[in-house]
C-alpha cells in the first residue's frame, strides 16, 4: 500500500507538482510515452496541494466494506494487478461482497487503469453495459 501521510506531506510542503512527480510510477505503467507522462503530471499539478494532502488523510480513514453487500446496482470493478493504493485484495473483497458484480483485472496495470489503459477501460465498459441489459431484456 502506499503512504498517504507521505503523499499528503510531499503535496502539503512542496505542492502538487512535487507530488506527481514523486507518485507517477504508481498511476502510469513505465512504457507510458514521456509526453503522456509530463502532461499527465501537469494536470495533476492543477490541484491545490494543501487539498490533496487534506484528502490523502481523509481517504485513510474510510472503510465502507460493510456497506458493499448493500449495492443494488450492477457493478464492474476495473483493477490494475500491479495497483498500489487499492491492492488487488481490495479488489477480489469488493467483487465478493457486492451482489451483482464482475471483476475485470487490468494484468501489468497501476491504480488508475482509466488513465493507463483507456482503450481497454471502454470495451470492458461497453461489454459489461451489454451483459447487464441483455440479462434485463431476456
Amino acid at each position: 500500500p502506499i503512504d498517504a501521510n507521505g503523499w499528503a506531506r510531499i503535496a502539503e510542503e512542496q505542492g502538487s507538482e512535487a507530488w506527481a512527480r514523486a507518485t507517477n510510477r504508481f498511476r502510469l505503467p513505465e512504457s507510458v510515452p514521456a509526453a503522456m507522462r509530463e502532461w499527465y503530471i501537469q494536470q495533476q499539478a492543477r490541484m491545490p496541494g494543501a487539498f490533496l494532502a487534506q484528502l490523502f488523510r481523509w481517504t485513510t480513514t474510510l472503510d465502507l466494506t460493510d456497506r458493499l453487500a448493500a449495492m443494488r446496482v450492477p457493478t464492474l470493478i476495473l483493477a490494475g494487478s500491479d495497483a498500489r493504493q487499492g491492492t488487488m485484495a481490495h479488489a477480489e473483497r469488493a467483487a465478493e461482497l457486492i451482489p451483482d458484480c464482475r471483476l475485470s483485472v487490468l494484468d501489468g496495470m497501476p491504480f488508475n487503469v482509466m488513465s493507463a489503459a483507456p482503450e481497454r477501460c471502454v470495451s470492458e465498459t461497453i461489454g459489461f453495459i451489454g451483459e447487464v441489459v441483455r440479462r434485463r431484456a431476456g
